[in-house]
């Protein structure tokens, strides 16, 4: 796929974004997530039935979050996350993760894939810090995305990805606590972001934040510590 259709893909998920009524704008959090808001693609994870357990969402949203670890030139190493999209290869995930990286490796928590399959980084948007990554596969299983307009204040939400390169996915849990927020990014501000006390560590860059229903609401970016008065 050339750059500009990768940056197509990209634009899905930009657009798809909403914090009001200009759907322009990402949401994300100040221990940040990019919110996407496209409708559900066939084939994707199911919604997971009111009156199931968190561990029953996590297990249905386990699938399509992987674990993304690069090298970079002088021999460099790092590891990320990433949600899967598209059942044909295609993951999302931040552009500081792939930033600066001669090779990208995918890791899945899948029974499918037990080996680490070599991605392909199709497109950038260093301004929302996110990346596109493909890899040879046509059989994932993409996460079905909420849209953003639908979170309040008080809305449960989770994060999940792969910290502290435990060598396994991890989850935290909290609440949206906050809605359009803008603080400094690595190439310059982000605007429209949802705040979440949900905790985000090393290694959970590019997870997935998702709600009650297993359904992605974010991408997460960073942690960031508030200054106190």
């Amino acid at each position: 796929m050339r750059l500009a259709a990768a940056l197509a893909v990209l634009s899905i998920v930009l657009t798809g974004c909403s914090g009001g009524d200009d759907e322009s704008t990402p949401v994300t959090t100040t221990t940040q997530t990019v919110t996407v808001s496209e409708p559900a693609v066939a084939g994707t994870a199911p919604d997971a039935a009111v009156g199931e357990s968190l561990a029953d969402v996590v297990e249905q949203v386990l699938p399509s979050v992987v674990n993304v670890r690069t090298k970079s030139f002088g021999g460099g190493e790092g590891d990320g996350s990433g949600v899967v999209l598209d059942r044909a290869g295609i993951i999302v995930t931040n552009n500081h993760v792939v930033e600066g990286t001669t090779s990208v490796d995918v890791v899945f928590n899948d029974e499918r894939h037990t080996r680490p399959l070599p991605g392909t980084v199709l497109g950038t948007s260093p301004e929302r810090d996110l990346a596109v990554i493909r890899v040879a596969a046509n059989d994932l299983i993409p996460l079905r995305v909420a849209r953003s307009t639908s979170l309040r204040l008080g809305d449960a939400v989770f994060a999940v990805g792969f910290p502290l390169g435990l060598g396994g996915p991890s989850v935290t849990s909290g609440i949206v606590s906050g809605l359009d927020r803008t603080i400094d990014g690595r190439n310059g501000k982000l605007t429209g972001l949802l705040q979440t006390d949900a905790a985000i560590n090393p290694g959970n860059s590019g997870g997935a934040l998702v709600d009650r229903f297993g359904r992605l609401v974010g991408i997460n970016t960073a942690g960031v510590r508030l200054a106190e008065a």
